[in-house]
């Protein structure tokens, strides 16, 4: 048998299953109180954790089903924060900014709470420097891995060779923590411009040499991390960049 709903039906039909149109969360006022909002009608215990604040604070259900928390004020800076719903963490829905992870745990929202004035991690009218996304050949696991290295503003027209710094991320992290969630261009980029860092090729390699289930020990995984770094990586750059090879560098 065919179906067919017509447009009217079929837009109720999809309506039926979004979150209310007036539900926005995170909403950060002029004061830096943030608003934290959650449709979920049928849920009877919503909580909220976030860098913010210490522990966990509730929210409350209006007649409409949608749960809201309002703290603050908040100093400016990025945060992460979850939701817990009946028990169950959740990131927040009506938020695109996600904090993802390597290992098999919850990914997070991120609540990003401006300044007064331009944050050192914010994007300035300042020369920047390019993000390379780079795929090497590893011996150590024999596999093809990747790793993000950053070169400095003038890069391409320059010739002179430079220090190298190797930049790992934090557990639940990878290669790519620093350029999407640690605004690590924009950090180099400002840094820079102002003088307060020598130019320099900044590498971010994953710091995980296997992936990061739990299969593989601990004391395995940091071996093996090492050897890649030792073995592979370096000698990668050195050969694919213009840095400095020297101990001091």
């Amino acid at each position: 048998r065919l179906l067919v709903l017509s447009a009217p039906v079929l837009a109720l039909s999809v309506a039926a299953q979004q979150p209310p149109a007036a539900v926005r969360s995170p909403e950060v006022g002029s004061d830096r109180r943030v608003t934290f909002r959650l449709a979920a009608p049928r849920a009877t215990d919503v909580q909220l954790t976030c860098e913010c604040f210490t522990g966990a604070k509730a929210l409350q259900k209006d007649d409409k089903g949608v749960w809201s928390l309002t703290v603050g004020p908040v100093e400016p800076d990025i945060y992460e924060y979850e939701f817990s719903v009946d028990g169950v963490t959740a990131i927040d829905p009506r938020n695109p900014a996600i904090k993802y992870n390597s290992r098999p745990s919850p990914a997070s929202s991120l609540l990003d709470v401006p300044g007064g004035s331009p944050m050192f991690y914010d994007v300035r009218g300042v020369p920047h420097g390019t993000v390379h996304v780079v795929w090497y050949p590893s011996k150590t696991v024999n596999t093809t891995r990747r790793m993000h290295v950053y070169t400095p503003p003038g890069y391409e027209r320059g010739s002179s060779r430079l220090p190298v710094l190797y930049l790992l991320h934090g557990a639940d992290g990878d290669d790519s923590s620093w350029s999407w969630f640690g605004k690590a261009p924009q950090i180099l980029d400002n840094l820079i411009a102002d003088k307060k860092m020598t130019p320099m090729v900044v590498v971010m390699p994953f710091g995980y040499a296997h992936p990061p289930t739990g299969a593989v020990a601990a004391d395995r995984q940091r071996a093996d991390f090492e050897k890649d770094l030792l073995q592979d990586i370096i000698p990668y750059v050195q050969a694919n960049y213009r840095v400095r090879t020297d101990r001091d560098s």
